[in-house]
């Protein structure tokens, strides 16, 4: 198991809840500052709500495998 999955399994419930809370914050801050609509901004249920969520979504996955690397890596390097 990578260390990032062993430190996830050793959190408490209000632990990983406070981490994936600053999680959104800081993705939907990022995504503010690059001109880019969060789902909050947006009335849910609509087709624009939707392609909205479904890109967050796509940053927060690339954002994610950001955070996996191995320190000092760079997500453009190949084997």
């Amino acid at each position: 198991m990578s260390d990032a999955r062993d430190a996830a399994a050793s959190l408490s419930y209000v632990e990983f809840h406070d981490l994936a809370r600053a999680l959104n914050l800081t993705l939907a801050t990022s995504r503010k500052a690059q001109g880019k609509r969060n789902p909050s901004e947006m009335e849910p249920g609509t087709a624009e709500w939707h392609a909205v969520v479904e890109d967050f979504a796509a940053d927060l996955v690339r954002y994610g495998c950001l955070l996996l690397l191995p320190m000092g890596s760079s997500a453009n390097e190949t084997d």
